[in-house]
């Protein structure tokens, strides 16, 4: 995949890391020299560039692109300008960060689906591990959800059957992962773990186990505050 990332500060620059991390083909790009050093060594190309001028984006192999992510999080005039001048130049897929509320309104004036919210989400993420004690999710249509969760302390001792997991709560144990507490292997700086690929009925649950699971967001809550 092919991605360019304009804007480099906190959002960008990780996502943009973690993509090249995933062996993705990753062009950086930033007006601030420093924040283009900063990643140079780490991504496919890292360019010193005026997203808000469109000569200046003239200059990028745009039309090579699968996405590109307008990641601007503080110059409102930029972003828009910028993705005004992708929207010209026929950028196959055009995906933005909010900035707030007006932005967003105007992104979608602007036709633009796409739209991303770092703080919104990692709001959400932090609630959920905070109450539900979510590691990951991944929203499906429809109401559905794919999580990773800690082990509710009423189930740790039982087994799966016990749980009575589909059919008291119609959901799916996709897996479970032993001994893999996120804090703790990054104190640990470990990332040692036990997938159990699909659980029998008798498997017997741990303190330290995370949960996969498939389901219904409002079964998905019931069962992790049971």
């Amino acid at each position: 995949m092919k991605v360019c990332i304009i804007g480099l500060g906190y959002f960008g620059k990780n996502l943009a890391l973690t993509l090249s991390q995933a062996r993705q083909e990753v062009i950086a790009v930033d007006v601030d020299a420093e924040k283009v050093e900063a990643v140079k060594d780490e991504v496919s190309h890292a360019v010193i560039l005026d997203a808000s001028s469109a000569e200046a984006l003239g200059k990028l192999p745009l039309d090579e692109m699968d996405v590109v992510v307008v990641a601007i999080g503080e110059n409102f005039r930029a972003s828009l300008l910028a993705v005004g001048w992708l929207q010209e130049m026929k950028v196959k897929r055009i995906v933005a960060r909010v900035i707030d509320p007006i932005h967003e309104r105007l992104l979608k004036l602007m036709r633009i689906t796409e739209l991303v919210h770092p703080e919104a989400e990692s709001a959400r993420r932090m609630a959920q591990a905070l109450v539900r004690g979510v590691i990951n999710s991944l929203d499906l249509t429809g109401g559905f959800s794919i999580v990773e969760a800690r082990v509710p302390d009423e189930v740790v001792g039982k087994t799966l059957q016990e749980t009575g997991l589909r059919k008291e709560y119609q959901l799916n144990l996709v897996t479970v992962r032993k001994g893999a507490d996120p804090a703790r292997q990054i104190v640990e700086r470990k990332n040692a773990f036990e997938i159990i690929g699909v659980p029998p009925a008798d498997y017997r649950f741990e303190a330290e186990d995370l949960l996969v699971l498939f389901g219904q967001e409002d079964h998905i809550d019931r069962f992790l505050r049971s």
